[in-house]
């Protein structure tokens, strides 16, 4: 993951607080939650899913710290918060050290991306967290599809056979041979670029999500800097993540929709 020098220490020292913070009574007889107990819940739902953090399963929880977060101090709230985007990000995309083939949570990043993150005062008050969400995302990639004819080919043709009858064609059979098992390679090369394929979907689907949000928070909703100031923020946002032509004009056209604002 690409991360600056700075970047590193102002966050390392943000999460080097978050031991202090302790669970804050808030009106209402909710409280905010302390970073004990969103360890508990990902790790919950972690264990409860199978190596995967079913991320709309916190959608409440995400919820909750973005509607308490005023009745707070920055030093109660923003650990909190950095804990939650930490997490969730460094989570967006596959590690290879797991075999677990379903291991990100798509559509619940997704949701509390679009229901609550970008309305969180951790980005005001320090736009290195920008630039960490914008790092993690660069590495979340699709995989490569491009192969699918050509390894579906492979599978038909039953080329592990040595000795085959007629050797003409895709569908080369000897005398004997057992049709089912090499039927049965097929529909598994069918199925995983199938998952492969969903996969892809829904990591665009999240990338879009994240591109559309933080351009609305970061060209309107970020007013403690002048506009030549959140242009340049977007700018390094979108250089660092990885957005493409079309993720950028899909944002600008969404951020047009809502707020009216021209951004050539």
């Amino acid at each position: 993951m690409k991360m600056n020098r700075k970047m590193t220490c102002v966050l390392a020292a943000m999460a080097a607080s978050v031991g202090a913070v302790s669970a804050t009574p808030v009106a209402g007889g909710e409280h905010y939650p302390t970073i004990a107990e969103v360890d508990a819940e990902i790790a919950s739902l972690a264990n409860q899913y199978g190596a995967k953090t079913l991320w709309r399963e916190f959608v409440d929880t995400a919820g909750r710290i973005k509607r308490l977060q005023d009745g707070l101090s920055p030093e109660n709230a923003l650990p909190v918060q950095w804990h939650v985007v930490s997490n969730m990000f460094q989570g967006c995309y596959l590690d290879a050290a797991l075999t677990n083939d379903n291991q990100v949570n798509y559509q619940g990043l997704e949701q509390i991306v679009w229901l609550h993150l970008t309305r969180y005062r951790l980005f005001h008050a320090n736009t290195n967290a920008l630039m960490f969400v914008a790092d993690c995302v660069s590495n979340a990639l699709p995989f490569d599809v491009s192969h699918e004819a050509e390894d579906l080919l492979a599978a038909q043709r039953l080329d592990d056979i040595i000795d085959f009858g007629n050797t003409n064609g895709p569908f080369r059979v000897r005398p004997g041979t057992n049709l089912a098992c090499y039927g049965a390679r097929a529909r598994a090369s069918i199925f995983r670029y199938r998952k492969l394929k969903s996969f892809n979907y829904a990591q665009a689907r999240f990338r879009r999500m994240v591109f559309n949000c933080f351009c609305g928070m970061i060209l309107h909703y970020l007013t403690e800097y002048p506009e030549p100031v959140r242009r340049s923020l977007w700018e390094e946002f979108c250089h660092r993540a990885g957005a493409t032509d079309a993720e950028k004009t899909a944002a600008h056209r969404r951020l047009y929709e809502n707020y009216k604002i021209v951004y050539p």
